[in-house]
């Protein structure tokens, strides 16, 4: 999979989720899901029973062609064809500013029982 951060915060958002343990994830800037599909793994590596909701106005398979960010990677890992996101991973299409999808995701996190993890990338 594409994934646009650093290696450094990598390993520091790793250590967040570890110290943390959220309940969910809510991420905004999905682009092309490797940012999402690190943080599915990461919670299925430690165990934790969580989700993850990740809104971008464009979901990644419509993206996957584009180098705006990166440059195409055919070779790469398709990350909302995998398994971990298939379970793990709810895609709100649409701007995080928007009302509604701000009310879809508020009753999605209210249904967690735990900490909740919010990862502001991009709207």
């Amino acid at each position: 999979a594409q994934v646009l951060q650093d290696a450094q915060d990598l390993m520091y958002l790793q250590h967040v989720v570890f110290s943390v343990r959220p309940a969910v994830i809510v991420e905004t800037g999905t682009y092309k899901g490797g940012l999402t599909y690190f943080f599915a793994t990461i919670m299925d590596s430690l165990g934790l029973e969580g989700d993850i909701l990740s809104i971008d106005r464009n979901p990644p398979e419509r993206v996957w062609g584009a180098s705006w960010f990166c440059p195409v990677c055919e070779e790469c890992l398709r990350a909302w064809e995998t398994d971990v996101w298939q379970r793990r991973v709810s895609f709100f299409a649409g701007w995080a500013t928007d009302g509604e999808l701000f009310d879809a995701v508020q009753r999605r996190v209210a249904e967690s029982r735990g900490p909740v993890l919010v990862n502001l990338d991009a709207c």
